[in-house]
């Protein structure tokens, strides 16, 4: 089974980066972790495109590197449905949006930890790539590698940051992240991702998670966006997307050929 290098990082004490990734080719995993530069790659499946083919096909590129795992972004329809699919395939992070309530959270904790005595967990034994499907698997390492799954839960809503107190009480809450851009639409400022209301719920969220001992993940466009939450003592990050990095690519670079032929 392949080493869960986010939860061993966590475990460490160690800084975390990741990179998103929207594209469901699985060359895509292979040429960012060629590069060596990050820990995981964060699989944005709430909105792109994709089938179950596609979680086994980018798990196996994931296992090509040891110093990488795989993270996945997942919706609030057919929650737990994919989450088990998700760690099954060899995703070793569930990032969970929509979060609005504790028993939002409960639920999601739920879906990506084993059902054992004593646990909080939903998940249940299953012959897919996280076990070798089955064969010549050890049933305890089977039970180890769920319950080390790293819970991210994203607040991104009115009422997510309404009842934060209470969410942050659930157990088995690894990290928490800000959704700045949903947060705007859910207190009619559409599209105002900067304003100083958005700032404000985004600041307490970090600022109410970090005194509860829970780790904080801000998404950033550029080391510079990072420095501010580094001040506070964050140093978990996913920084740029795979969509972004091409469209800053064909901007920069078509300008600067189509200045250079006179276009």
């Amino acid at each position: 089974m392949k080493r869960n290098v986010i939860r061993q990082l966590l475990n460490d004490g160690q800084p975390t980066i990741g990179t998103h990734l929207q594209n469901m080719w699985p060359g895509y995993v292979e040429v960012i972790g060629h590069s060596g530069m990050f820990d995981y790659i964060e699989f944005f499946a709430t909105d792109g495109v994709y089938n179950l083919f596609t979680l086994d096909d980018i798990g196996r590129s994931l296992s090509l590197f040891d110093h990488m795992s795989g993270m996945i972004k997942l919706p609030q329809d057919l929650r737990t449905y994919l989450v088990e699919r998700s760690i099954g395939a060899g995703f070793h992070s569930i990032l969970f949006a929509d979060i609005r309530t504790a028993e939002d959270a409960k639920e999601a904790v739920a879906a990506a930890r084993p059902e054992i005595p004593n646990g909080i967990g939903i998940h249940g034994w299953a012959d897919r790539r996280n076990v070798n499907f089955g064969v010549n698997v050890d049933p305890d390492k089977m039970v180890q590698t769920v319950n080390d799954t790293v819970v991210i839960l994203i607040i991104e809503k009115k009422r997510g940051v309404e009842n934060l107190d209470q969410i942050l009480e659930v157990p088995g809450i690894d990290m928490i992240c800000f959704g700045p851009a949903d947060y705007s639409v859910t207190v009619g400022l559409t599209g105002q991702s900067k304003h100083p209301a958005v700032k404000e719920a985004e600041m307490h969220t970090y600022e109410s998670a970090i005194k509860k001992g829970i780790l904080c993940r801000p998404d950033v466009v550029s080391v510079e966006n990072a420095k501010p939450y580094m001040e506070m003592g964050i140093k978990d990050f996913c920084i740029g997307s795979d969509l972004r990095g091409f469209y800053d690519f064909c901007l920069k670079q078509g300008e600067a050929i189509s200045r250079a032929l006179g276009k």
